[in-house]
């Protein structure tokens, strides 16, 4: 058995200006602390799913830019880590833009395991992407 590659591509990155206004526009959004998630669920007319990701440290949170690259790194890497089940849950026709959002001021005494936190936001969006797929396909 050879186990997938966990990988986060070019392709997957949420880069154009356009889409990520569109998500601040349209997008909804819930917050697992210390992250604030905003997403948009769209059709397409392609069977294969595709999520396309962003990931975000306030420069007020985190004045330091050594501080923000590394909130950065440790986010994308514990998303590279849980997306597998998550994109395995989406379902067929969906196009989804999600914006990951550090919103918590530091704690250096306690460090938080985004690893969890993850788990429990591919979670919620799993729910809430799930509940309304009935009934907009039913129409």
């Amino acid at each position: 058995m050879t186990a997938a590659r966990c990988t986060f591509q070019k392709y997957e990155r949420l880069k154009k200006a356009q889409e990520i206004d569109t998500l601040f526009q349209n997008g909804k959004a819930f917050s697992i602390m210390p992250i604030k998630v905003l997403y948009a669920v769209n059709e397409q007319s392609v069977a294969a799913t595709s999520c396309k990701v962003a990931i975000s440290a306030p420069k007020k949170l985190f004045r330091k830019s050594v501080e923000r690259q590394g909130i950065k790194r440790r986010m994308r890497e514990a998303y590279r880590l849980n997306k597998a089940s998550f994109l395995e849950g989406l379902p067929p026709y969906r196009s989804i833009h999600i914006m990951f959002l550090y919103v918590q001021k530091p704690h250096s005494d306690k460090p938080i395991d985004l690893n969890n936190t993850f788990k429990k936001i591919f979670a919620e969006l799993l729910l809430k992407i799930n509940s309304h797929a009935p009934t907009s396909s039913a129409q």
